[in-house]
């Protein structure tokens, strides 16, 4: 979009609020290829005028994009519409289809008139309660340690945990906080919604600083699962937009351990393949692959040695003890 461009022109001169209603207007038009004033007043609690308004400053920044139609009494997606304020992105339409259909969001809180018909494959999952991400945030802000009961499933027959959060982080599904364990004194992941309690202590004498595999990013290289056939891979490659048949993904060296998971990049590597009898699994099973495995596993213990370094060196400065 040039710096003339007339939607640019107007991103840059709005108010938030009238923004959002000049995505509200294109995001009804984008995906459901109609807007009505109606739509719009009721969205946001507007006038009659002020709506109309709305509609007049989205039709001098983007009039190519709508027009009036009297039979249907709205304004339409015309054929050379082309987003000028929510971008051409399919997340923002997809993950709000998501959360309607899990039941995460409602759907009046949403942008939808209609929504097409979808379903959610997905196992039930528990809120995790306010009062605990609240704590959690709290101490993060603050660089103050709390006490947690935790409901590990590691086989620790002790439930409760003395930790200095630093950080939250999302992988395989779930919502961590990262944050340093008093009991074995080094950085670790607790799932957020394992927490029972929290309580806050002091501010933390620990330096999330020491956390080098918080800190360190590793650049994982993925690729198709070699085992697969040709056709399957770039199939694969497509699907994951790979340039040269490898997709980077830089994370924090702790992070990278959930795509590892979530993926299965490291069953790749050990299982049998063939043609899913006996003792084989069906390679058809494992789409990718870490091709940097080895250079991965060096990122995580060099990692390991320098966060002990680190705390130590801290503790000879300052008793963290």
């Amino acid at each position: 979009m040039s710096v003339t461009d007339p939607a640019s022109q107007a991103s840059s001169t709005l108010k938030w609020g009238q923004l959002k209603r000049l995505e509200f207007i294109e995001f009804r038009l984008l995906w459901e290829g109609r807007v009505i004033r109606r739509g719009l007043r009721e969205a946001f609690q507007i006038s009659e005028q002020q709506a109309s308004l709305d509609i007049g400053r989205y039709l001098d920044a983007a009039p190519d994009n709508m027009a009036y139609d009297p039979i249907e009494k709205a304004y339409v997606r015309q054929p050379k519409f082309a987003p000028k304020f929510v971008g051409d992105f399919t997340d923002r339409y997809l993950l709000q289809l998501h959360a309607v259909r899990s039941g995460i969001m409602a759907k009046e809180d949403s942008w939808f008139k209609k929504m097409p018909a979808a379903k959610v494959a997905a196992l039930a999952h528990k809120p995790t309660p306010w009062r605990f991400i609240m704590g959690v945030l709290d101490a993060i802000r603050s660089g103050r340690e709390a006490v947690i009961e935790y409901r590990s499933l590691t086989g620790t027959t002790e439930t409760q945990k003395h930790i200095a959060p630093h950080a939250l982080g999302h992988g395989a599904g779930r919502w961590h906080v990262r944050a340093w364990s008093r009991e074995h004194d080094s950085f670790r992941d607790y799932n957020l919604d394992r927490i029972a309690s929290i309580k806050l202590l002091d501010r933390s004498t620990v330096s999330s600083e020491c956390d080098r595999a918080w800190h360190t990013e590793f650049e994982m290289i993925i690729i198709p699962n070699p085992a697969l056939p040709q056709g399957y891979r770039v199939t694969i490659a497509e699907e994951r937009g790979m340039v040269n048949n490898e997709l980077r993904c830089s994370l924090p060296v702790s992070m990278c351990f959930y795509l590892d998971i979530e993926y299965l990049l490291d069953l790749a590597e050990k299982v049998e393949f063939g043609d899913g009898t006996g003792q084989t699994v069906r390679a058809e099973r494992f789409h990718l692959k870490l091709k940097n495995r080895k250079a991965y596993e060096m990122a995580v213990s060099a990692a390991k040695a320098e966060t002990r370094a680190a705390l130590d060196a801290a503790r000879t400065n300052a008793d963290i003890s």
